[in-house]
């Protein structure tokens, strides 16, 4: 595993990769974005890396094209959140159907579901999903909110 610590900008991520042979890294599109630029700009190549994993905010088809054919890599989207460790899903590498608009299937271990679990103001920027284990008491702690709210009505 290779940490790249505080140098997230593209000429300090390129001489990361090629020094250690990275094959796979994961990281949110504006850093791969920065890379790019970077080796658009100076004509450099990172030879060793195979797949990037994409997470954060949703990823926009062409810059996923951009990035693939930049950097001659497979390109996965993924989703997750702080309290999944983030990893709550990925697109598989070789599926045929991957795209930007999906964010693959849930990793081993992760139960996810959609629907309004706790709507305060606290959660608003939380996407309508929760893990099983994602925090312990997150479902008690909603629950309760919803209680005391319901009964200030």
């Amino acid at each position: 595993m290779v940490l790249p610590g505080r140098h997230l900008d593209g000429a300090s991520l390129a001489g990361l990769i090629k020094s250690e042979a990275v094959t796979v890294a994961v990281r949110v599109a504006t850093v791969w974005l920065g890379l790019v630029e970077h080796l658009e700009a100076t004509g450099g190549q990172t030879p060793s890396l195979k797949r990037v994993v994409v997470g954060g905010a949703p990823l926009t088809p062409a810059l996923m094209a951009r990035i693939g054919e930049r950097l001659a890599v497979t390109v996965q989207t993924s989703w997750g959140m702080t309290e999944l460790s983030p990893a709550g899903t990925f697109a598989l590498p070789d599926d045929p159907n991957r795209s930007a608009e999906k964010s693959g299937r849930p990793a081993i271990g992760v139960d996810l579901r959609s629907g309004g679990i706790c709507n305060s103001d606290d959660f608003a920027s939380v996407k309508e999903r929760m893990a099983r284990f994602m925090a312990a008491g997150f479902r008690e702690i909603c629950e309760e909110r919803a209680r005391v709210r319901a009964d200030q009505a």
